[in-house]
């Protein structure tokens, strides 16, 4: 009985979860329709409206949200933001602490969301990840949106590719590319327990606090291309550790011990 009850209640919380994400973003529609015909003029002020959203669904969904910066950062500089993904629900958060004219770099099937798609297509960079020449188009119109002023949020893992969250994959070489030849910070940043809010594929919410810890900028202003590999592990390894008390070892990894023991 008390599992049927526990799971009534993820149910409607889901819901109300998923009613608030789309009721608030059609509320702000007019004004994203607005602002779409300004072309370039209207991208802070989009980002102002994309930031307002994300707090609001945070606080409609009852779920606080801990931010921990380790140094301030600069609002007159561009960063390229890296965090771990688990979740959908990291864009909402990244979205609600962003302290710039931000763009999203994500996948393409984002533009299918019921109207979130349309806000998604028009003033972020798809990226269809399968096809090569589609993520090089996306890399130059990430690059100039960094010329434009406005500073990208990449999730490096390429998508939510893990199979055992909070444990990250590989993370791929365009974000930190892209910051060495632009000469600009990479900011590392770990989120904390989205992968219990919204589990990938399971799209049952649950309601839990989140941790945001906005790491110490990596400068690249004198690193060259050769750097690229040491530069990459630097910000897997930042973001990485206040993981690592969470990440459950795999099967592989337990078998490994297992032998290992005897």
């Amino acid at each position: 009985m008390k599992k049927q009850t526990t799971a009534i209640l993820s149910i409607l919380y889901t819901t109300w979860c998923a009613f608030w994400f789309l009721a608030i973003m059609l509320l702000f529609m007019p004004f994203f329709l607005l602002l779409s015909a300004q072309k370039a003029r209207s991208t802070f002020w989009v980002s102002k409206l994309k930031k307002t959203w994300a707090r609001i669904c945070l606080f409609l969904w009852a779920i606080p949200v801990k931010i921990t910066y380790e140094t301030p950062l600069s609002k007159k500089r561009t960063y390229i933001f890296c965090a771990n993904h688990t979740s959908l629900v990291d864009i909402v958060v990244m979205g609600s602490f962003m302290p710039a004219n931000f763009i999203f770099i994500g996948k393409e099937e984002l533009n299918h969301v019921p109207i979130f798609g349309y806000v998604f297509k028009k003033f972020h960079v798809p990226v269809k990840r399968s096809n090569h020449l589609n993520s090089y188009q996306a890399m130059l119109k990430t690059a100039h949106a960094i010329d434009l002023g406005r500073s990208p949020i990449i999730f490096p893992e390429g998508g939510i590719v893990t199979t055992n969250p909070p444990k990250m994959a590989r993370f791929k070489d365009g974000a930190f590319r892209l910051a060495i030849e632009k000469k600009i910070p990479i900011v590392p940043v770990t989120l904390l327990f989205n992968w219990i809010v919204l589990p990938d594929e399971q799209y049952i919410a649950h309601r839990h606090p989140i941790e945001i810890i906005v790491h110490a900028p990596i400068e690249t202003e004198f690193l060259s291309i050769d750097e690229l590999d040491a530069i990459k592990q630097q910000a897997y390894n930042t973001i990485n550790e206040p993981l690592i008390p969470y990440q459950k070892p795999t099967i592989k990894q337990k078998a490994e011990t297992y032998e290992q023991s005897r």
